[in-house]
This record gives C-alpha cells, structure tokens and sequence, in this order.
C-alpha cells in the first residue's frame, strides 16, 4: 500500500486506498462491496482497485467477512491480496489463445476451397472476430498500376468500392505501408 501501520492506524481502509476509481471519479463509500459485510453481516469476496500512497492504482482479490458478537456485528476482518501479476498473466494467456485461435481461422481461410476473394474475406473477418477489431481491410497489389486493390472488407466498413478501394502506392497510410513495405501500428485510424 505504501503506508506505514501508524499512518493507518484506526482509518476507515476505504479513506486512503479506495477513495477513488482509475478514471479518477470519487468511490462513494456507500457503492464500496468492501464495506457492506458489516452492515449486511455477510461474507463479500471479489475484486477491486486500490490506489497505492504513491497514487498508482492496483487490482485485488478481497474477502470481508463480518465479525458478529451477540448476534451484532461488531467489526469487519478484510483480506485483501495484490493481483497485479495474477491479472498480467491471464491478460497474456488470453492474448495467446486469440492469436492461436486467428492462426487457426486464418490457416484454414488460406487452405480451404474457394476462390481467392472468398478466402482473404474470411482471413479479414477472423481479424475482427479473434482480435476484436473495428473492421479489418485487405488489399492485394497490382504490380503494373502500382495501385492496390481493396479486396476484402468485415466489420463495420464491409463495402470494397469507395476512395480506398483503390489506392495508388504511397498515398494513404495504406498506400505508405505498402510503399515502405515496413508494418505501421497506430491508434489513429
């Protein structure tokens, strides 16, 4: 957490590692799952964020249970566990099963039968539906116009005419790539 026991000591755990969300907006106290085992003197278990002292955020996995005495609930025990490395490597397993399972559609889209428009659409729609994408585009090169041609379209843009249906070498990004001949990853699309 990054405080000492005597900075905490006798603080409400919400007031100085649960007060706000990563996209910076206040964490009510009364929206907290964390703090309804004792009201609700029931057992809450889940995950949430933490900001560390240092003003990073980290997930967790906590468990709050009630302490009842005399049939009152008297306090709360929470155990709370850093699963920053837990979630980075479920993260990372997810992304591999993804690529694996786009090497797959993909391999079959290129082996399968069917002409060779037929099979760069399916490659194209595998992108979108294994990667997650907004729209994939596929273009083939024609050598002696020097000019690529839009071949395959999935996902919100599925038309193949329109100004990048066909695209000089070197305008566009598309035509840039093509013309550099060197990959170009951007968020700016």
């Amino acid at each position: 957490t990054g405080f000492s026991l005597a900075e905490v000591r006798g603080k409400a755990l919400h007031d100085y590692l649960h007060h706000t969300r990563p996209d910076g907006t206040p964490y009510p106290l009364e929206e907290c799952p964390i703090d309804q085992a004792l009201p609700q003197r029931m057992r809450e278990q889940g995950e949430e964020v933490f900001v560390h002292r240092d003003g990073h955020f980290y997930p967790v996995a906590f468990t709050a249970s009630p302490i009842v005495e005399d049939g009152r609930a008297v306090g709360t025990i929470i155990e709370v566990r850093d699963i920053t490395e837990e979630k980075r490597a479920r993260e990372e397993l997810l992304a591999r099963d993804r690529e694996a399972a786009l090497t797959i559609a993909v391999g079959e889209a290129v082996t399968g039968t069917g002409s060779l428009a037929e099979s760069l659409q399916r490659c194209a729609e595998a992108v979108v539906e294994h990667l997650d994408a907004a729209f994939a585009r596929i273009w083939t090169l024609n050598e002696d116009e020097q000019v690529l041609e839009l071949r395959a379209s999935a996902g919100l843009y599925t038309h193949l005419d329109g100004p990048h249906g066909r695209v000089p070498v070197g305008m566009y990004k598309i035509g840039r790539i093509a013309e550099e001949r060197e990959p170009h990853l951007t968020n700016d699309v």
